[in-house]
């Protein structure tokens, strides 16, 4: 209970808290194996940073917009994302993603390693096989990121920032 009214204040959440996230006054755990969605890293960063959604906001993004995100309601355009990073102090990638690691560099890595396996390999098919894995990977992955695009109407103008 401390914990949840801690949080409910705007006060720093301990590690323990890191998975968790506020609704509804109440304090929940994400259960270990689910990804954590944007909306729940926002709210999670935001708490974590002693901020309320009026207070993170900004011209263009409005604490209603914020609101929504968290709440699982709207996908953040491209310009809310870098706004509310910069304000969270992470990453773009990181507010996105969870990860630190941008997935294109995490595949450049890959596939620099495959490289050398494959001229350095006592079996070349091996290296090969990998090479190709990376390459399909690679394809879903600008797949995922055109049907996000696509999907948060930035492709035609809709759902701007702190618009209803």
């Amino acid at each position: 209970m401390a914990l949840c009214c801690q949080a409910a204040v705007g006060s720093r959440l301990t590690t323990s808290a890191r998975r968790s996230i506020l609704r509804g006054g109440v304090l929940e755990e994400i259960p270990e194996g689910q990804a954590e969605t944007i909306g729940q890293r926002l709210r999670r960063l935001r708490l974590e940073r002693g901020l309320s959604q009026r207070e993170l906001s900004e011209r263009g993004v409005s604490y209603a917009y914020i609101s929504r995100i968290e709440a699982g309601a709207r996908r953040p355009s491209v310009k809310a994302l870098r706004m509310l990073a910069r304000k969270l102090g992470v990453s773009a990638d990181y507010l996105e993603t969870g990860s630190e690691i941008r997935d294109t560099d995490e595949r450049e890595l890959q596939i620099a390693d495959a490289e050398l396996e494959l001229r350095l390999a006592e079996n070349p098919e091996e290296a090969e096989a990998k090479l190709e894995r990376l390459r399909i990977d690679t394809f879903e992955a600008l797949r995922r990121s055109y049907d996000y695009l696509v999907g948060s109407g930035l492709s035609a103008g809709r759902d701007t920032p702190g618009s209803s």
